[in-house]
């Protein structure tokens, strides 16, 4: 059963292992040369870039250089997707298109093993192989995007997360090629879905993985070093939420009375309070651990979900 799967994926596989060691090819090479151009600056010891020529020219280098960070960043948070959806999509719609499901089961082997051995044997493969790769790419974002782990741009490239984008895609796949039976129609079927629960998860429960810090100051240009903000603005002394009614951009109407908007005294005057709301460095792992666990959830529905369409198959 394993040697006949293995062959009718070993050239999908085989094509995947060689994207995925070009593209780590090229963050290797990108990240080396933003790295080296960001040490010849920093050894300098410039205060700022114009201080002198060479100062110039180094920052200018490493200026020429992040044009690798964005398409490096793109390539960083699509690949667990990616591979996942490759390997996890064939694994099962593949093997019903080409009816190889009767041989299988034909051999003593019942729907729910030889839908584990799926789930098992491929998770635990593109685990692995994306917790070898999860040190590579934390050192490629440090290298290149020298940033806080904790920022949005950073975080999922940093950490356990990227394991659990891969597993969550890979048991998409096992469930699109389920329910689908159609490895082409699965997987783009897969991209948009996995694509739409990323974003999701990112925008509206990342931020609330860990309970945010406000602070309250009467520096109007106070921000946290090495924080995510996710709120700012003007709002009445005692309160660190904007009140019912208001949003954090209304206090800047009541801010105007001062002039310039943020002056201590006025806002002193006025009752009003420059507040940030933000999750600090410190709760980097613990967001981290959070949302490996959604999505490894993810992953075990998933699983559910593709065991409930193959118990219906007729084979």
């Amino acid at each position: 059963m394993t040697w006949l799967a293995w062959r009718l994926q070993r050239t999908l596989v085989a094509a995947a292992l060689v994207a995925l060691a070009a593209a780590v090819a090229f963050l290797a090479i990108t990240g080396a040369i933003q790295d080296h151009a960001y040490s010849f600056y920093a050894v300098l010891g410039c205060a700022q870039p114009g201080s002198s020529s060479n100062c110039m020219a180094a920052a200018f280098h490493y200026d020429s250089t992040a044009m690798f960070s964005g398409p490096g960043a793109a390539l960083c948070v699509c690949l667990p997707g990616l591979a996942g959806l490759v390997l996890g999509v064939p694994a099962v719609a593949l093997e019903m298109r080409e009816q190889t499901v009767r041989f299988a089961w034909a051999q003593s082997v019942t729907r729910w093993r030889w839908l584990a051995g799926k789930a098992v044997i491929g998770g635990l493969l593109v685990a692995a192989a994306f917790a070898c790769l999860v040190p590579f790419f934390s050192w490629w974002s440090g290298a290149v995007q020298r940033g806080e782990g904790i920022l949005p741009r950073n975080f999922d490239l940093q950490g356990v997360v990227p394991l659990g984008y891969a597993c969550f895609a890979y048991a998409l796949g096992l469930a699109l090629g389920a329910a689908v039976r159609r490895v082409g129609w699965a997987f783009a079927l897969g991209v948009p879905i996995f694509a739409t629960v990323r974003l999701g998860i990112d925008h509206f429960v990342r931020p609330l993985l860990a309970t945010p810090v406000a602070t309250a100051t009467t520096n109007a240009n106070w921000l946290p070093a090495h924080a995510w903000v996710l709120n700012e603005g003007f709002l009445p002394v005692g309160a660190l939420s904007p009140p019912a009614g208001s949003s954090w951009t209304s206090g800047y109407a009541l801010a105007g009375a001062c002039s310039p908007a943020g002056n201590r005294h006025c806002l002193i005057t006025e009752h009003l309070r420059w507040v940030v709301q933000y999750q600090p460095a410190s709760h980097f792992w613990p967001m981290q651990f959070e949302e490996l666990a959604i999505y490894l959830g993810l992953t075990g529905l998933l699983v559910a979900v593709a065991a409930s369409r193959v118990r219906l198959w007729q084979a």
